[in-house]
């Protein structure tokens, strides 16, 4: 068990059994508490801290996947992207698979949130809210 002070520091509890969850570093993800990779605060919450509610991260995508195409994935579903950006490798300059997507309003944002699972040259899309720098 990971039992956070007032400043937000874990003090990591084993169990009965001498097992620790959520404060040992594991690679747990979702809601769990503590953790280094993973853990701690459901970040995909409009309006939690360190989230940028009108901007979504998209990863899954393929090394062939254009700006435009991206874009018209949300547009066939009535949304308007403000802005579509394929981070590309400093080397090689070839697409590192995400990709993030900015739109005017939150609502919109949101609603494309709805779409994560869904496919786009034929490759399976994960799509969430992103964090902010």
């Amino acid at each position: 068990m990971c039992i956070r002070d007032s400043r937000g520091n874990a003090n990591n509890r084993g169990n009965a059994n001498g097992n620790t969850r959520g404060g040992n570093g594991n690679f747990s993800g979702g809601n769990s508490r503590g953790g280094n990779f993973g853990g701690g605060r459901n970040d995909n919450a409009a309006g939690a801290p360190g989230v940028d509610d009108k901007r979504l991260f998209v990863g899954g995508i393929g090394d062939d996947t254009a700006e435009d195409q991206l874009r018209g994935f949300f547009e066939k579903e009535g949304l308007k992207p403000r802005e579509v950006f394929i981070p590309k490798d400093k080397e090689t300059n070839a697409p590192r698979g995400f990709a993030f997507v900015s739109f005017t309003n939150a609502a919109d944002a949101t609603e494309a949130l709805r779409l994560d699972g869904d496919k786009l040259n034929k490759r399976k899309l994960r799509i969430n809210l992103a964090s902010r720098k």
